[in-house]
């Protein structure tokens, strides 16, 4: 009797939720930036407004790995906004090589130089170059 209670509970129990993301998921996201950034779960938690073992659950909930994307590419961000301040004062500061070398590198496609392209045309119809390297006086491979 007492099996075939426990087998309908069983049958009319819920299926398990996966768990959800925290209300407070600015928090959560404070603390993988701090932790992302090589910061302690001390650090996290202080800068989060809560306690260490808070900062420890969060770490092991199945939603951390989408925390610290967020957190990834709020640091991203971060990063290319401070860049962008930097390259505006150096044109202010009216440098036109650093200001080139930095639009280079942080908008490639809008201000990167053109790939180069050499074709060398041998002449006389030949398709093979040979070069002899030497060192010391001496062609290599030979002895």
């Amino acid at each position: 009797m007492a099996k075939k209670k426990a087998k309908k509970a069983a049958e009319k129990s819920r299926p398990t939720r996966a768990p959800r993301k925290p209300h407070n998921w600015d928090k959560v996201l404070m603390a993988a930036y701090v932790i992302s950034l090589g910061g302690t779960i001390d650090a996290a938690a202080e800068m989060a407004g809560c306690a260490e073992r808070t900062v420890r659950n969060w770490k092991s909930a199945p939603w951390w790995a989408e925390a610290k994307q967020g957190a990834v590419a709020k640091w991203k961000g971060d990063v290319l906004a401070a860049a962008k301040r930097g390259v505006l004062s150096i044109i202010k500061e009216k440098d036109p090589h650093t200001t080139r070398w930095a639009l280079e590198r942080l908008m490639p496609e809008d201000f990167a130089r053109p790939p180069q392209r050499h074709d060398i045309g041998l002449g006389d119809g030949a398709t093979d170059i040979q070069a002899t390297l030497t060192i010391g006086g001496k062609p290599v491979g030979e002895s």
